[in-house]
């Protein structure tokens, strides 16, 4: 059985990033990695070990080679952590604006939405009085 198109071009994708990733030292990959992940602690985690790798690029410890991936790394943990920010700040100022009664309003109705949402999925409402008995 021969292979299609698709898949051929697929393996050779899959195959030339392997092979990329083994060219890269494990500490730049890690530090660029975090840097995607969108969740600030981990963001930050990333920011700090790709300054450290462009550290050891300008002490000669490490190949200039890596220097184009740490740069991407840190380009985009900073727009992780300005976007992660303008995203606290604008949750923070929202709930400060809400007074408590309505916060109490919101949580009772994400818990009747899911409540429906279970009585949806099992089409019965044991697990709901199941649910509701723990939590009541």
């Amino acid at each position: 059985m021969e292979q299609s198109a698709i898949e051929k071009e697929l393996l050779g994708l899959i195959f030339n990033l392997r092979n990329s990733i083994r060219n890269h030292d494990r500490g730049v990959l890690i530090g660029f990695l975090m840097c995607c992940v969108p969740i600030l602690p981990v963001t930050t985690i990333g920011l700090t070990v790709c300054l450290l790798n462009l550290y050891l690029i300008n002490l000669g410890k490490l190949e200039t080679t890596e220097t184009k991936l740490i740069k991407m790394g840190l380009l985009i943990s900073l727009l992780n952590l300005i976007l992660g920010v303008v995203i606290f700040i604008v949750f923070y100022k929202s709930i400060i604006s809400i007074d408590s009664m309505q916060i109490v309003i919101v949580i009772k109705n994400v818990y009747l939405s899911v409540l429906d949402f279970i009585r949806e999925i099992f089409g019965k409402n044991e697990p709901v009085q199941y649910v509701m008995s723990k939590f009541i």
